[in-house]
């Protein structure tokens, strides 16, 4: 029967994903026990895809940056003064815009790799806008929420140098070391294994991130609804409209960019602005996380076709 699991895994990966996010909030319980793994679930969710990835093409897109850095100016620059302009316009309250601006103010999913590489997109081009945004945020986060939302955030460069070592530095010199040792024939060998244990981390994060999430929707409904149609609106219309500017390039490059663009890790903004943010921002981090992982399921439908 087990043997069967990793095959399982692949298979139904999307709405196994899906049903994560639901077990998390029905079983709260669970959530909670599962907590204490989202770090390391998170460094092993960067591992994996670098053991994929055609490391060539990588190394193309890093001497020529100009689509990651034009994308990641989009993402954590433009996104945030956009979103703030709309969240103006139509009057929304506070608590939701400012955490409409700190998801603006984000870097794509550490994950985007594997998410990218579920779908069929270019995982390579996901990890460039990546890197290059998350290492921006120390330049970008604080000077814009305290201009768009009067929101202080102290990031400090020292914590950030830390979080950037941990969930990007020591990802990319295991896959490195692994790489050498066991070589690329090896390891495609053994790249549906691969592919499988990272649907499982993605579904152990998917869980874990749901704790405290069902508490504070029973007892604010509409709240939750409002903060829930927010986090659908931002991420699908910034995926399409990403897709858009950027169509030019190449349908896969473009689908691979509104990825990036509507995926964001919410994550490591908690931990730089979340002292700060309070409640709200932590109720957004949580419910971005349910189109991140409901979506796929549709959108690979959507790929098919257009790719």
């Amino acid at each position: 029967m087990l043997r069967f699991v990793p095959a399982i895994l692949r298979d139904h990966a999307t709405a196994l994903l899906a049903a994560g996010i639901f077990l998390g909030l029905l079983v709260p319980n669970l959530a909670a026990v599962m907590r204490p793994l989202l770090e390391p679930s998170i460094v092993v969710l960067v591992t994996l895809p670098l053991l994929r990835l055609d490391w060539s093409i990588l190394g193309g897109y890093l001497l020529r940056p100009g689509i990651g850095v034009a994308a990641a100016s989009w993402q954590v620059v433009g996104t945030p003064v956009l979103l703030w302009a709309v969240a103006t316009v139509l009057h929304l309250p506070l608590g939701l815009t400012m955490a409409l601006v700190i998801w603006g103010c984000a870097a794509p999913l550490l994950s985007s790799a594997t998410f990218a590489q579920l779908l069929g997109l270019d995982a390579e081009l996901a990890t460039v806008v990546m890197v290059i945004s998350t290492v921006a945020l120390p330049l970008t986060l604080a000077p814009l929420a305290l201009w768009l939302v009067d929101l202080e955030v102290i990031v400090s460069p020292w914590d950030f140098a830390g979080r950037v070592v941990l969930y990007l530095g020591v990802p990319f010199a295991v896959a490195w070391g692994i790489r050498r040792v066991a070589g690329t024939r090896r390891l495609a060998a053994v790249d549906p294994t691969i592919e499988s244990i990272n649907v499982f981390m993605l579904l152990i994060f998917a869980v874990a991130v749901m704790d405290g999430v069902a508490y504070r929707i029973t007892n604010e409904p509409w709240v939750g609804a409002a903060y829930l149609a927010a986090a659908f609106l931002t991420n699908l219309g910034y995926q399409a409209g990403t897709a858009l500017v950027f169509w030019r390039l190449g349908r896969r490059v473009a689908l691979s960019l509104g990825l990036c663009a509507g995926n964001r890790n919410m994550g490591i903004m908690w931990g730089l602005a979340g002292a700060a943010g309070g409640a709200d921002l932590l109720l957004f981090v949580a419910l971005s996380q349910v189109p991140v992982y409901f979506l796929p399921v549709f959108a690979r439908f959507v790929y098919r076709r257009l790719l």
